[in-house]
C-alpha cells in the first residue's frame, strides 16, 4: 500500500516538474526590445503630444510585463532592509518603481531605435536564462555589451552593461545614501529624481 501511494505521489509531482519548460528566452529579449521601441520619447526638449502620451500608457504597460518589479526593487534594498519601517519600504518601493519606469523606458526606447544591435543565444544561469548582446551606437560612438538576466518565468530580474550590474550599482548608491542620510534621506533623493522626470516643481 505504501509502495502505491508514492508512486501516486510521484505521478502527481511529475506534471509539475515538466511544466517548468525553458522560456525560449532570446524572443523574449526581441519582444522586449520591440516593446521598447514602442514608448514615444520628446525630441529636443519639445513636449510629448497629448496621443503619444496616451500611446505611452499602454507601451508602459506592455514593458511592465516584462520586468519583475518585486525583484527591481527589493533587490537593490536586500543588505540595508533592515533599516526600513515597513511603511518607509513600501513608499520606496512605488516611488522607485514610477521613477524607473520613467527614466528607463524613454532612455531605453530611444537607444534602441537608434543602434544596430546583435542578440546571441540565450545560455541557462542562476536565476534562468541570459540573453547577451552587442550594440553599436554610431552616433555617440558607443559600443557596448548588455546581458539580459531572465528568471525562469520570463520576467527580467536584472541588466548587465559590460559585465556591471544594474541592481548592484543601484545596491551601492543607495548603501551610501542610506549610510551618509539615512533611509528617509534616501527616500527624499528619490522624490527630487521623480520630480526632476515629471518636471514637477
Amino acid at each position: 500500500m505504501m509502495i502505491r501511494y508514492t508512486c501516486l505521489i510521484l505521478a502527481l509531482l511529475t506534471p509539475l516538474t515538466l511544466q517548468a519548460e525553458p522560456i525560449d528566452a532570446q524572443a523574449r529579449a526581441e519582444a522586449l526590445i520591440a516593446a521598447f521601441k514602442a514608448v514615444k520619447a520628446p525630441h529636443e526638449g519639445q513636449a510629448l503630444s497629448a496621443a503619444d502620451l496616451k500611446a505611452n500608457e499602454a507601451a508602459f504597460l506592455a514593458l511592465d510585463g516584462f520586468l519583475d518589479r518585486e525583484a527591481l526593487t527589493h533587490a537593490p534594498i536586500t543588505p540595508h532592509a533592515a533599516h526600513f519601517k515597513p511603511e518607509q519600504l513600501s513608499a520606496f518601493k512605488a516611488l522607485f518603481w514610477q521613477t524607473l519606469r520613467l527614466v528607463a523606458y524613454p532612455n531605453s526606447g530611444a537607444f534602441f531605435a537608434a543602434a544596430r544591435y546583435t542578440l546571441t543565444p540565450a545560455k541557462p544561469s542562476k536565476e534562468g536564462f541570459d540573453v547577451a548582446l552587442h550594440a553599436v551606437l554610431e552616433a555617440e560612438d558607443l559600443e557596448t555589451d548588455i546581458t539580459l538576466h531572465w528568471s525562469r518565468d520570463g520576467r527580467l530580474v536584472d541588466v548587465s552593461f559590460d559585465g556591471a550590474s544594474l541592481v548592484l550599482d543601484y545596491r551601492n548608491q543607495f548603501g551610501r545614501v542610506i549610510k551618509d542620510k539615512g533611509v528617509e534621506g534616501l527616500i527624499r533623493a528619490l522624490e527630487a529624481k521623480h520630480a526632476q522626470v515629471t518636471g514637477a516643481k
